[in-house]
């Protein structure tokens, strides 16, 4: 009984294949959410893979910035250049100038964003790679005769 419960724990931890969510974000096959300073550890040996994970990082950081910036100055935009003047009329005086940054930052940003989510999947492959999986089911089965452990390989 000891060995099996090894091999249930054993296998339950080594087997370990990642996945990849539409925003980036790396999860076990258990659907828990893994860290990007665990995913810079395992890619440590392997530097192309590791400076390539870092880039998106960095890729989606800054578009991020640039895209929440960007909904910023056209929120600017709409307070003030509806804001009335002393005597009942709107203000000119930069209309429009926030609102064309601000459109013009979210589209870089989106732009900028685009192609992060390939270099996280390229390099959460390669770990997949470096990792020995086999495909082994394990199901504890109960009925009315008593409970089991199935192991399929």
């Amino acid at each position: 009984m000891k060995y099996l419960l090894f091999l249930f724990f054993t296998t339950n931890f080594i087997i370990a294949q990642y996945t990849v969510n539409d925003n980036g974000n790396v999860f076990t096959i258990r659907q828990e959410l893994v860290k990007p300073s665990q995913i810079r550890a395992m890619l440590e040996g392997n530097e192309a893979y590791l400076k390539k994970y870092n880039n998106a990082r960095l890729q989606k950081t800054i578009g991020n910035i640039l895209m929440t910036t960007g909904i910023g100055f056209a929120g600017y935009n709409l307070i003030v250049s509806n804001k009335k003047t002393n005597y009942g009329e709107t203000s000119n005086k930069d209309k429009y100038g926030p609102l064309l940054i601000g459109a013009s930052a979210f589209v870089v940003g989106g732009i900028i964003k685009i192609g992060f989510k390939n270099k996280i999947i390229e390099s959460v492959e390669q770990i997949n790679s470096k990792q020995n999986i086999s495909e082994v089911e394990m199901r504890v089965l109960a009925n009315e005769n008593g409970i089991g452990l199935k192991i399929s390989f």
